[in-house]
């Protein structure tokens, strides 16, 4: 009997006591603990090897930010805009993005542990190569997915929709990808690993069938 797929292990935040936060005290190489920083304009700050442990940052403008090589731990996102975000290299673990616009985000070779990401809106996710457990995503509208020579454990989708979805050479497991609506998808002798639905099956016979080399007539 088949086993369904673990899912991703998320530990609740607790965010309740935050001092304020600028942009003013905010630099590269930085490091900055339970802080919340609130209406924050971030464009094209240069934030790269920063720690945020503990943080909030709600309604801030990210636009062409980079965080290169940056860590944040135990902190949330909410209601960012970022049509681009420069995130190569950087650390998540146990992180939230919520109600978020963001377009262009550049975050291959990332690690990631614990992450949420809910009810936002992605122009193109960039996760080529990166190490990612337990990430869950909820309610949310991205154009083009990129997991390419990711490895891959403990990974959700529920009420998302994607328009291209790119796996190749990635390496899953427990990756449930039954909540996941997708347009496109590349990539598919790297499914191993992955759980997709009988009508998801269906809607891929075609695939199958042109990585196999069979030829469907009729």
């Amino acid at each position: 009997m088949t086993k369904a797929p673990i899912a991703p292990r998320l530990t609740p935040l607790n965010l309740h006591t935050l001092a304020s936060g600028t942009e003013s005290e905010l630099h590269d190489r930085g490091s900055y603990e339970a802080l919340r920083f609130d209406g924050c304009d971030l464009e094209g700050f240069n934030l790269a090897g920063s720690t945020f442990e503990l943080c909030e940052f709600l309604r801030c403008n990210a636009h062409n930010t980079d965080i290169r090589y940056a860590r944040c731990i135990e902190t949330r996102f909410e209601l960012l805009s970022a049509p681009v975000l420069s995130a190569r290299s950087t650390t998540w673990r146990n992180c939230e993005v919520h109600s978020s616009r963001l377009g262009v985000v550049e975050m291959f070779d990332a690690e990631i542990s614990e992450l949420a990401i809910e009810g936002s809106k992605l122009g193109l996710l960039n996760l080529h190569s990166s190490t990612i457990n337990d990430l869950s995503i909820r309610d949310c509208h991205i154009e083009e997915l990129v997991l390419d020579n990711a490895s891959l454990t403990r990974v959700s989708f529920s009420g998302v929709t994607v328009d291209k979805l790119s796996l190749r050479g990635a390496t899953s497991r427990d990756v449930d990808l039954r909540g996941l609506d997708f347009a496109g998808i590349e990539g598919v002798e790297s499914m191993k690993g992955v759980t997709v639905s009988s009508l998801q099956t269906t809607e891929m016979a075609h695939l199958f069938a042109r990585h196999l080399g069979i030829s469907v007539l009729g």
